[in-house]
C-alpha cells in the first residue's frame, strides 16, 4: 500500500513570493527571514505548458525551440506512474482547441512516446491521430521523435523508426478509408513541412494500405501518379473502381496544375483556372509563380474561407484582382457576411491586425507593396466590430488598466501596430462584451476613464491621447481597487515593455486586494505588448498571467485566463 500511495501522491514544484526559481520549505530569504512557499502540482504546471507553452505562469508570443527541459513536469509525471494521464490531457486540450501553441502539445506527445514506460508508451502512439490532425502536425511531430531520439542515444545506430512509430503513422494514413479524396486533398496541400514530405513517411513506416483507394492515393505520394495507376489500374481503366478514377482525375489535376508557371501565358492561366473550379483546389496547389495573376486569385476567391480571405488581401491588391471593381464588391460582400464572420470564429484582434497591415500598404517583411482600396478598408474596419460577437463574454467583473504613458506610442519599424492601439482596441472589445467592466488609464498615477462602449477605436485612441502622461506603475490599479473598495474578479494591465513599480510588486499588490477584498481567486493578466521578457507574476499562483508580447493567439488565451477556463 505505501508504494501505491507515493505513486499516487502529487508532485509539486516549490515557488516563493515573486521569484521564478523554486525552492524548498524552510528556505531563507537574503535576509534570513522564511519564505512564503507556495505549490504547484505537475498536473497544473501540465497544463500550462500545453496551453501557454511554459511551466511558468508566463505567455511569450515569440516561439521558442523546445527542449525536455521545457516540461519537466511531463518526465516527473511519467515517473510517477501518471503517463497515460498526460497523454490524455494532451488528447483532451488538442481537441477542445485550446493549444495555444500546439507545437508543445506535438513535443508533449513525442516526450511520452521517447519514454521508457511502456503503458505511456502505447497510450501515446494510439492518440497520434488525434492530435495530429493534418500533414503539417503530424511532420512537426515527427521532427520532434527525431529531435528527442537524438538527443537521449546520441551514439546509437537505430533510426528510431520502432514499431510502435511505424504502426501510428500508418494509422494515421488509413484513418481516411472512409473518405479517401479528404486524404488526397491533405497530400497534395501539405506535400512538406519542416523538412520532411509523405515520401518520407511512408518509407519509413512501410505503412500498409487498408484498401486499394488508400494504396493507390499512398503510391502516388511515394512514386507518382504513373506507378499508381500501373499497380491499381492494371491495364484497362474500365475496370477500375469509380471512386479511384475519381481519385485519379483529382491527383492528376494536382499534379499539372503545379507544372503551370508562368502567369503571362494565357492558355497556363486558363487551364490553372479550369482545374481550380472543377476540383475545388485551394491556393496552396497553385504553383507560386501563378499566384502573380489575378485571374488565379480570382478563380480562388469565390470558396475562400473567411480567414483564408483577411490573410490574402494584400497580396490579391498587389496582383491587381481589386483593379475590378467587381472583383472590390466581391470582397466587401465576403467580409461583410455577418453568418460567415460567426462560422469563421475569427477574434476582432486578429482582423484589426489585418486592417492596420492592409492600411500601411507595406508588407511585415517590406517585399510586398501597395495601395489600400478605400472601400476594403472600409468593409475591414466594419468585420472588426462585427467580429465583437464572436467573443464570448466571461461574466466577471473587470478593471482594465491601460498604460497611458508616452512610449506606448512606440512602434518598431517592422511594426503595424502601436501597443497604445493594440491596448484601446482590446479595451473596446472587453468594454462591449462584458456587462460588469471598469477602465482606469494609468502611468505614475492612475484616473479612470470615462469611455463609452459606442465609441469607435479613433475616438478612444483621441480620447486616451489626453491624458496627461507620467512614468509607469504596475501595482497602482490594485492598489486604487483597494483603496476605493471596488470589487473585481480579474485585472487586465497593458502596457508595452514598462513593467516598473514602485511601492510594493503587482504580484504582492494583489494578494493584499484579495484579503481586502475577500476575493480569494482575483486574476492578474499584466500584458507587456513589446517585452523581450519580464517576471511579475507568481509562477506558482494559477491565477496570475504574465503576456511577453502580443499576437493574435493571445486575446483568446488571455479570455480563457479571465474566464477561469485557461486551465482545467
Amino acid at each position: 500500500m505505501a508504494e501505491a500511495c507515493d505513486i499516487a501522491r502529487p508532485q509539486m514544484s516549490y515557488y516563493y513570493c515573486n521569484q521564478v526559481e523554486p525552492c524548498a520549505p524552510g528556505d531563507l530569504d537574503k535576509r534570513g527571514k522564511s519564505v512564503p512557499v507556495y505549490v504547484l502540482e505537475d498536473t497544473q504546471q501540465l497544463d500550462r505548458f500545453l496551453v501557454i507553452g511554459t511551466e511558468g505562469g508566463t505567455y511569450y508570443a515569440s516561439e521558442g525551440r523546445l527542449n525536455q527541459e521545457n516540461a519537466n513536469c511531463i518526465t516527473r509525471l511519467i515517473e510517477s506512474g501518471q503517463g497515460e494521464l498526460v497523454v490524455q490531457r494532451i488528447v483532451d486540450i488538442c481537441k477542445k482547441g485550446r493549444t495555444a501553441k500546439q507545437n508543445c502539445a506535438l513535443f508533449s506527445l513525442a516526450l511520452c512516446c521517447r519514454s521508457k514506460d511502456k503503458k505511456t508508451k502505447v497510450a501515446a502512439y494510439k492518440a497520434v491521430c488525434d492530435v495530429c490532425s493534418i500533414p503539417t502536425t503530424l511532420f512537426q511531430f515527427i521532427q520532434y521523435m527525431e529531435n528527442l531520439g537524438k538527443s537521449k542515444d546520441k551514439d546509437s545506430k537505430s533510426t528510431g523508426w520502432g514499431r510502435g512509430l511505424r504502426k501510428a503513422v500508418s494509422v494515421w494514413y488509413n484513418q481516411f478509408v472512409s473518405n479517401p479524396h479528404r486524404l488526397a486533398m491533405l497530400i497534395t496541400k501539405y506535400r512538406q513541412r519542416v523538412g520532411w514530405t509523405h515520401r518520407d513517411l511512408l518509407r519509413l513506416s512501410h505503412a500498409k494500405p487498408e484498401d486499394d483507394t488508400i494504396g493507390f492515393i499512398l503510391r502516388y505520394a511515394v512514386k507518382g501518379l504513373e506507378e499508381a495507376e500501373k499497380y491499381y489500374m492494371e491495364d484497362t481503366i474500365a475496370d477500375a473502381d469509380p471512386k479511384m478514377l475519381e481519385i485519379k482525375a483529382y491527383l492528376a489535376a494536382c499534379d499539372a496544375v503545379k507544372e503551370l508557371k508562368h502567369p503571362d501565358n494565357l492558355e497556363d492561366v486558363r487551364r490553372v483556372v479550369s482545374m481550380i473550379e472543377q476540383h475545388d483546389l485551394v491556393r496552396e496547389h497553385v504553383a507560386p509563380e501563378m499566384l502573380n495573376s489575378a485571374q488565379v486569385w480570382v478563380s480562388l476567391l469565390d470558396k475562400m474561407p473567411m480567414k483564408a480571405l483577411i490573410r490574402n488581401l494584400n497580396k490579391m491588391t498587389v496582383v491587381g484582382v481589386l483593379d475590378n471593381g467587381e472583383n472590390v464588391n466581391k470582397v466587401v460582400q465576403k467580409l461583410g457576411n455577418r453568418d460567415a464572420l460567426r462560422k469563421s470564429r475569427v477574434h476582432p484582434y486578429s482582423i484589426l491586425v489585418a486592417w492596420m497591415t492592409y492600411r500601411s500598404g507595406t508588407g511585415h517583411k517590406g517585399n510586398l507593396k501597395w495601395n489600400a482600396v478605400p472601400e476594403v478598408l472600409a468593409a475591414l474596419e466594419k468585420a472588426f466590430y462585427a467580429a465583437f460577437d464572436n467573443v464570448t463574454p466571461t461574466n466577471k467583473r473587470i478593471l482594465i488598466a491601460v498604460d497611458v504613458s508616452a512610449s506606448m506610442t512606440w512602434m518598431s519599424p517592422k511594426a503595424v501596430i502601436s501597443p497604445r492601439v493594440s491596448s484601446a482596441a482590446m479595451m473596446m472589445i472587453t468594454l462591449r462584451t462584458e456587462t460588469n467592466c471598469d477602465v482606469v488609464g494609468f502611468s505614475s498615477s492612475l484616473m479612470p476613464l470615462d469611455i463609452k462602449k459606442e465609441w469607435t477605436l479613433d475616438q478612444v485612441i483621441s480620447y486616451i491621447e489626453t491624458i496627461p502622461m507620467g512614468g509607469t506603475d504596475c501595482s497602482l490599479p490594485m492598489v486604487w481597487a483597494q483603496e476605493e473598495k471596488k470589487k473585481y474578479d480579474a485585472f487586465i494591465i497593458y502596457t508595452d515593455s514598462e513593467t516598473w513599480f514602485s511601492r510594493d510588486t503587482p504580484a504582492n499588490a494583489l494578494r493584499h486586494y484579495r484579503d481586502a477584498s475577500g476575493i480569494q481567486n482575483a486574476r492578474l493578466a499584466t500584458v507587456a505588448m513589446t517585452s523581450g521578457g519580464f517576471t511579475l507574476a507568481d509562477p506558482a499562483d494559477l491565477n496570475m498571467l504574465d503576456m511577453v508580447g502580443f499576437d493574435t493567439e493571445a486575446p483568446t488565451v488571455l479570455q480563457d485566463f479571465i474566464g477561469g477556463n485557461l486551465y482545467e
